[in-house]
């Protein structure tokens, strides 16, 4: 793995600090390493839908002990997936409420995965929202002003990931024109969704002042300006130095 040649890469473009997510069992403990190593490794521990099935009791236990160490910045991915449906509709949405009514009780945002399933997502947020200490961050946004205006109305924040660039996504630019930008974050979604100029290839942090330049021009502003309200957002939500 060329871990130290990616995170070199993402400082000279400007990046310091990295939410690395872990979806399951097998990942937690190497997050949980790297950040005990490097301080700008910050874990985010969840369960994503892809793995509902595979979620006990003792399971959720472990994880919710491991998300309330200091290293941990957020809790998630945690949502619903009706595209791949690689785990039943009805076991996603009982593991989905599992994981909201667990959240309650954590000092951590969530961070929301949703795919073709915003009307039952919207529903749970709508049930849980107001019990989530810390609010959270609906990732990899790339949906129309309807629904975006539903999520900020419960407090959440919107990740824009590289698909922003792309050509045909202009409907994507013009929704983002008019939201709140102390609202906005960017992200990678690495190793997916790389911006357009490296589109089809791995994606990695570097390239995310691709998205960043996109949301810039989106919104009409400096890019340094829409860089340091992005990074503040960031810091504010997830409690970052």
């Amino acid at each position: 793995m060329d871990l130290s040649e990616v995170l070199q890469r993402a400082r000279a473009a400007g990046v310091t600090d990295f939410l690395n997510v872990s979806l399951n069992l097998d990942e937690f403990e190497n997050a949980l390493n790297l950040a005990e190593k490097d301080s700008h490794l910050h874990p985010v521990l969840g369960w994503h839908p892809h793995e509902a099935e595979t979620l006990t009791p003792a399971r959720l236990q472990y994880l919710l002990k491991l998300a309330q160490r200091p290293q941990v910045v957020a809790f998630g991915e945690i949502g619903l997936d009706f595209a791949l449906m690689r785990s039943p509709q009805k076991t996603q949405l009982r593991v989905f409420e599992t994981l909201l009514e667990a959240a309650g009780d954590l000092d951590r945002p969530v961070v929301i995965h949703n795919r073709e399933a915003t009307p039952e997502t919207l529903t749970l947020l709508r049930k849980y929202a107001p019990r989530l200490r810390r609010g959270g961050v609906i990732h990899c946004f790339t949906l129309g002003a309807a629904e975006a205006e539903a999520y900020l109305e419960l407090g959440f924040y919107l990740s824009l990931p590289g698909v922003l660039t792309y050509p045909k996504n202009q409907a994507l630019r013009e929704t983002v024109r008019d939201l709140p930008t102390e609202r906005l974050l960017v992200e990678t979604d690495a190793p997916y969704l790389a911006p357009a100029p490296f589109r089809g290839g791995r994606n990695e942090p570097a390239h995310l002042i691709w998205t960043l330049k996109a949301l810039a021009e989106a919104q009409g502003w400096p890019l340094i300006k829409t860089a340091d309200q992005t990074s503040a957002n960031a810091r504010r939500l997830f409690q970052l130095p």
